[in-house]
């Protein structure tokens, strides 16, 4: 898996509007494409949950696998009140992926929701 880091590159995947808060909570909503330059691209947008503020995002592409050590960084600097961003990722094909590594990593933030049969 690659490695995360933040460098000011103006045509760079990432583009930050606001900086962190330890007062606020933050959201990263997550589509993950396959990584191929010929795909969609994966994108992770950071989202202040008190504001509904889109404070970053990073668009780009990466295989899902090291596309989830991103979007692990992210999670870590956009801690917040929190201690870590609540993560929404998509759980379907690459998705599937991301949501496996990012639990390898550490991730406990990840957002789940819970379905009813019929019965």
């Amino acid at each position: 898996m690659a490695v995360a880091s933040f460098t000011d590159d103006l045509r760079g995947p990432l583009a930050i509007w606001k900086q962190p808060s330890a007062t606020r909570a933050y959201v990263i909503g997550v589509y993950t494409a396959g990584g191929k330059t010929s795909d969609d691209y994966s994108v992770a947008c950071i989202i202040d949950a008190h504001t509904g503020e889109d404070v970053a995002t990073w668009r780009g592409h990466l295989e899902p696998g090291d596309f989830a050590v991103i979007i692990f960084a992210l999670m870590e600097h956009y801690a917040g009140t929190t201690g870590q961003a609540m993560v929404v990722p998509e759980i379907n094909n690459h998705g599937l992926v991301v949501l496996d590594n990012l639990r390898r990593l550490g991730a406990w933030n990840i957002y789940t929701r819970t379905t009813w049969d019929a019965i």
